[in-house]
């Protein structure tokens, strides 16, 4: 295409069919954008409306596409200063004193309003996006303003912000109790463990079989108490935790787990049957404890006077499986299974039992917060994975 045939543009004629094509030449000077010369189907197109003001004469002309996105009827009112000053929001009447300043314009720079609200028939405001731009034509200077609606994009981001607003607020009260937590409620409740161990082995007090079952439960009581403080701050930190991941042997981290609950394993008697782990992008420490957490789980549920048995698995994923993972190739992929021969659970209760606080059987029954599986999967989440559980009651 040659260069100047670049500069014409073809468009209808709305006068029947006479002239059904008319040439429009965009490197014209004396061009009247408010002719039935311009195109208002490439403003309806771009969804922005044109204004010109005349500089000399002070006359203002509104496409009529402009209208619309103003919210008004074509022609419904005049487009004087005054008629457009009374459409603004108070607050933004600053805006477009850019407007009036004509000595901070120069011909070919691009000035731009951000965010300008005006009202509309219905009485709400519309935010609108002003892009101005001074141009001759004739030997005559004018102001050509190409104004867009952008209403939709602005909620958007202001309900965005009002939502992170409230997620700072929410991770400073966090921030708040840990500290709290970590000092101020674990103080009293070390001190309450203390004094209960000293009345207990104070020899020259003869407790009565009632007394000492009231003493009992009172320190069971606040050693179940600083379980459920520890665990909240563990699970606190797993949530809002940096990453802080780099390249690691997963069979290490396991290893370290099965150290830390070594007693528990002894004491269950149970078997440990574990598949070669891979190296992987972990953060260590959540691994860890993501680990310690299920295999501890696995002991805790298990059947009375069986051993327990618990296998873990690398397997290899379904297609299904993969399919949840569109955006990463699937040769990083790794599935990780842990399965017992516990007491199970009803499949109905899937979902539940990774919900912070939902507990499946009575504290008196079995010991644990409610925290620990919560804090699995969100350990497992922060690696961009998904932590599922399937069983059926009495496997």
């Amino acid at each position: 295409m040659k260069q100047s045939e670049i500069s014409k543009v073809y468009i209808t004629s709305k006068k029947g069919n006479e002239n059904p094509l008319k040439e429009f030449d965009a490197h014209k000077s004396d061009v009247n954008l408010f002719s039935n010369q311009f195109p208002t189907f490439i403003e309806n197109l771009a969804g922005f409306g044109i204004c010109k003001f005349d500089i000399v004469s002070g006359k203002i002309n509104f496409s009529e596409y402009l209208y619309r996105v103003m919210g008004y009827e074509p022609d419904s009112f005049t487009p004087t200063l005054r008629n457009i000053f009374n459409l603004i929001h108070p607050k933004d009447i600053k805006k477009i004193k850019v407007l009036s300043d004509l000595n901070s314009w120069e011909k070919s720079n691009i000035t731009e309003i951000d965010k300008l609200r005006i009202i509309t028939t219905t009485k709400t405001y519309l935010y609108l996006n002003i892009k101005g731009q001074l141009i001759s034509e004739a030997g005559k200077e004018s102001l050509i303003l190409a104004i867009k609606d952008i209403t939709e994009e602005t909620n958007y981001i202001l309900s965005f912000e009002k939502e992170k607003a409230k997620l700072l607020k929410s991770n400073s009260d966090l921030s708040a109790f840990n500290q709290i937590a970590s000092h101020d409620l674990q103080e009293p409740l070390r001190k309450i463990q203390i004094f209960i161990s000293r009345l207990k082995q104070m020899e020259e007090i003869i407790l009565s079989k009632k007394t000492g079952d009231y003493i009992n439960k009172v320190q069971m009581t606040a050693n179940r108490m600083q379980m459920l403080i520890i665990d909240l701050l563990m699970f606190s930190r797993i949530s809002k935790s940096k990453d802080h991941s780099k390249f690691t042997y997963i069979q290490n981290i396991l290893q370290d787990s099965l150290h830390e609950i070594a007693f528990l394993v002894e004491e269950k008697k149970a078997f440990i049957h574990m598949d070669p782990l891979p190296f992987a992008k972990v953060i260590p420490f959540q691994m860890q404890q993501l680990f310690t957490n299920l295999l501890s789980n696995s002991l805790k549920y298990a059947k009375n006077n069986t051993p327990p048995v618990i296998k873990i698995k690398n397997e290899k994923l379904t297609p299904t499986e993969i399919e949840k993972f569109p955006h990463i190739p699937k040769e990083e992929l790794i599935k990780i299974s842990v399965g017992d021969n516990g007491i199970g659970f009803n499949p109905s209760e899937a979902e539940n039992i990774f919900v912070i606080f939902k507990r499946l059987h009575a504290k008196l029954e079995y010991s644990g917060t409610g925290i620990g599986l919560a804090i699995c999967k969100s350990i497992v989440e922060n690696h961009g994975g998904l932590i599922e559980a399937t069983s059926v009651p009495g496997e």
